[in-house]
């Protein structure tokens, strides 16, 4: 049953209408698949989760950490939309999303929200509810298109009343007339500044895996600024061989040698008492990402996607933890997939970079062959005992001439202030 004649079976007063809808947004969001891949891709990541206490059909909200499609099952009846309507709709969904407005706007009111309805109606052609017309119309204004949503609430805020009709009093009116062409933004007020990292980390994950499976071809229809932000978070890493970097740490590159009865000794292979050498290879990675108070939220962001891009390159598990004045041993997990990544911050007290070395000399028999990543700013104590750990790469946010060990640091330290140097 295509989407038209399930919509108009969802009007009549038997069946199980939640499974319907579901059904029903699901083959729409087939639909734009087919035809507007990024817009698909973007959706179809979506969680749908259905809220009788939300206030709108549908629209984007950030529940159990995640960024979820939220559903009225009530309202999206009442509202009793077209195919074209609910196209426009989940459009205006992933364009919002595209946009980041939601976590930009989260505690929106009248004037924000027809700021971002603005800049999504412009991309929507004959979908669009044309609110850029209909404002400089109500209200007498020349606000210029296809501009950004700062730029339209700026407006907005500076434009004066036309009679008795402030631009808030126009926006409200022009909301709920349209209510049946567009998402509610009802659900942006669930994306706090709690868990802003993890927010803006899963969103960057799924806009950008949307991206990654949109076809080249179809890439030069997304409007112009999108393709900008995308092809920017798109730009290779800052570290752009982690092969090279870190070959000690993939099992196939001798690191050094390491002595071993389990091999005779090459020189003197007749003295049985001494030692031979074996190739110092390692298995196994542990990756220590700096929480501190220091690291700002867009630093550990930044570091936590520089491992995205590891994990899309090399076919490797990495045991990630967080520390600050502490290893958060209870917080570590394992993972080989950039889509696992925990983006949320663990901590935020001061830094020690001891506190690792302990934690290592702790675990001396599980972690002696293993290689130890340290991502921070730099920003800690001047002196520590490493005992003896020196299969460690230090990756800096900073200048190396900012690193608080200067020249006494066990291992390699490398910069991605810019580029390795």
């Amino acid at each position: 049953m295509d989407v038209a004649s399930q919509l108009a079976r969802l009007q009549e007063p038997t069946g199980n209408k939640q499974q319907l809808i579901d059904s029903i947004v699901g083959g729409q969001i087939i639909k734009i698949e087919q035809t507007s891949r990024f817009y698909g891709e973007v959706l179809l990541q979506l969680p749908r989760h259905f809220a009788t206490l939300f206030n709108g059909a549908l629209g984007i909200g950030w529940l159990d950490h995640q960024i979820e499609l939220l559903i009225n099952p009530d309202r999206f009846i009442n509202a009793d939309l077209t195919v074209d309507q609910l196209d426009s709709i989940l459009r205006q969904v992933a364009l919002h999303l595209s946009f980041g407005h939601p976590l930009m706007y989260p505690r929106a009111d009248t004037l924000n929200q027809l700021a971002c309805d603005i800049v999504v109606d412009q991309y929507l052609g004959r979908q669009s509810a044309n609110t850029l017309d209909q404002l400089n119309f109500q209200l007498g204004s020349d606000l210029a298109a296809d501009m950004g949503s700062h730029y339209y609430l700026t407006q907005l805020r500076k434009l004066k009343p036309r009679g008795n009709r402030s631009a808030a009093t126009v926006a409200r009116q022009m909301i709920q007339a349209q209510t049946n062409q567009h998402d509610s933004h009802a659900g942006w007020q669930q994306f706090g500044d709690q868990e802003r990292p993890l927010q803006q980390g899963k969103l960057r994950q799924l806009i950008n895996l949307a991206w990654q499976q949109t076809p080249d071809k179809q890439r030069g229809t997304l409007p112009g600024n999108v393709v900008a932000n995308l092809t920017a978070a798109a730009m290779a890493p800052k570290i752009n061989n982690w092969r090279q970097l870190l070959k000690v740490g993939l099992g196939t590159t001798p690191f050094g040698r390491l002595e071993s009865r389990a091999r005779f000794n090459r020189r003197q292979a007749y003295r049985m008492e001494l030692s031979g050498k074996v190739s110092d290879t390692v298995r196994r990675i542990n990756l220590f990402i700096d929480n501190s108070g220091s690291m700002g939220d867009s630093e550990i962001t930044d570091l936590l996607n520089e491992i995205g891009h590891f994990l899309s390159q090399e076919s490797i598990e990495v045991t990630i933890y967080s520390f600050d004045s502490q290893v958060h041993f209870n917080a570590r997990y394992l993972t080989s997939n950039a889509q696992q990544l925990h983006y949320q911050r663990i901590g935020g007290g001061g830094t020690s970079f001891q506190a690792i070395f302990h934690f290592l000399n702790q675990h001396r028999s599980k972690l002696i062959d293993t290689l130890t990543i340290i991502m921070t700013d730099g920003k800690g104590e001047k002196q520590l005992n490493d005992y003896g750990f020196k299969n460690v790469v230090w990756i800096l946010t900073t200048s190396k001439r900012d690193f608080s060990l200067i020249e006494h640091y066990p291992g390699t330290a490398v910069s991605i202030d810019r580029q390795i140097n």
